[in-house]
């Protein structure tokens, strides 16, 4: 007799390529670089409000929904805070959340794939046991996991990408050790 194996409750991640990012790109960088960034590279500004970055803030908005349909979530959503990153060298970002929201967002303005990417860890690994005989030494080879087991997921740096996830989703960014430039914007979601 042959195990069957159900996969119940997903930590979902979902991806879209922006269509007309080539057409913004270069326009929209040029315009946040005239915001005020802090020398981390962080600035608070809330690019969901603004006008000038309609066309992708629409898109984006139109995306998160499309997921929220996908989970039988009758609501609608709409952004609720937003900001921008123009991360810097040994800059990294540590594990978090986005408390008090549905959904959170990541689009990728600039970067390249090779960079430090977009993490993100399992809500479900909380395994006190240690079934794998863990140790510090071999802690976390993927050779030790499989698609049931992955504690952890990476998404590569790549311009013009999408990423949506539930907001209690733990999620960071290695330590940049390039000189290349990495632009994300990131966006808070909750019901209109």
């Amino acid at each position: 007799m042959t195990i069957e194996i159900d996969t119940w409750f997903p930590t979902v991640i979902g991806k879209a390529s922006c269509p007309f990012f080539m057409n913004i790109k270069n326009k929209y960088i040029k315009y946040l670089e005239s915001k005020d960034i802090s020398s981390s590279g962080f600035c608070y500004y809330s690019i969901h409000k603004d006008d000038k970055l309609k066309k992708l803030n629409t898109w984006i908005a139109k995306q998160v929904n499309e997921l929220a349909i996908k989970f039988n979530f009758p609501d609608k959503y709409e952004a609720k805070e937003s900001w921008f990153i123009d991360c810097k060298k040994l800059n990294a970002q540590p594990w978090h959340v986005h408390n008090g929201f549905i959904f959170s967002v990541i689009f990728y303005l600039e970067g390249i794939p090779d960079d430090s990417g977009t993490k993100f860890r399992s809500p479900y690994n909380i395994d006190m046991k240690n079934p794998y005989n863990s140790s510090p030494d071999k802690d976390h080879k993927a050779d030790m996991f499989n698609k049931y087991t992955y504690p952890s997921c990476t998404y590569p740096c790549i311009p013009g990408k999408l990423l949506i996830f539930r907001s209690f989703v733990e999620h960071c960014t290695d330590l940049k050790i390039t000189d290349n430039r990495r632009i994300v914007l990131i966006y808070n979601f909750d019901k209109i």
